[in-house]
């Protein structure tokens, strides 16, 4: 494989994070209210990896060995999100109906 190769597939997944963190972003702030910025993103994802024990956090379920749903409390509510274990990353904040787990509810954006 060229370098020129890896280095390609390296910016398509840089911008697939991204992505990941523009849609977690907007759908915060539709659902909840929530401005996700760089900071708070920070704190929930270290929150899910075990490293902010100031943010509660509760595994919901496994959609996929890559997918995990997590309920994490901001302020005095629960919000679902869920959280790309390849990419360190929250994927979207899920409706209040995601708070039942994978399968259950509404867990994926229409």
């Amino acid at each position: 494989m060229s370098f020129y190769a890896n280095h390609s597939s390296r910016r398509e997944t840089d911008d697939k994070v991204e992505a990941q963190r523009r849609h977690a972003r907007r759908r915060a702030q539709e659902r909840y209210g929530i401005n996700l910025d760089n900071e708070l993103l920070i704190a929930w994802v270290s929150a899910i990896q075990g490293q902010n024990p100031a943010v509660p956090v509760r595994p919901l379920g496994r959609e996929s060995t890559r997918l995990t749903h997590f309920a994490i409390t901001h302020g005095d509510i629960e919000v679902p999100v869920v959280y790309d274990k390849q990419r360190k990353q929250i994927v979207t904040v899920l409706p209040e109906s995601g708070l039942l787990g994978p399968g259950k509810g509404l867990d994926h954006d229409e």
